[in-house]
């Protein structure tokens, strides 16, 4: 593992760390709405983690929607973002 990740340091010039969506969040310095299902197989404290590193974000948990989403709350959420945001 130490063999990739100095190969990966050499070829980007930047510790894998530095490529996570909470250090990416961080710097971000416009609203947005994160949007993620509990029942998704990538784990809700993703989602919590990046909130909380980006500043002026809002965090919609769902259940049961998995990777699609699709629902009425959902469209409505984001039009409502949208609506105060812009």
């Amino acid at each position: 593992m130490d063999c990739t990740i100095r190969h990966f340091e050499k070829a980007i010039g930047q510790p894998p760390q530095s490529f996570s969506a909470p250090v990416f969040a961080a710097s971000v310095t416009i609203p947005g709405l994160i949007v993620h299902d509990e029942d998704e197989e990538t784990p809700f404290r993703n989602a919590q983690l990046l909130h909380q590193a980006w500043p002026q974000s809002q965090l919609m948990r769902t259940r049961g929607l998995r990777h699609t989403l699709k629902s009425d709350s959902v469209v409505k959420a984001v039009y409502d973002f949208v609506q105060v945001e812009l």
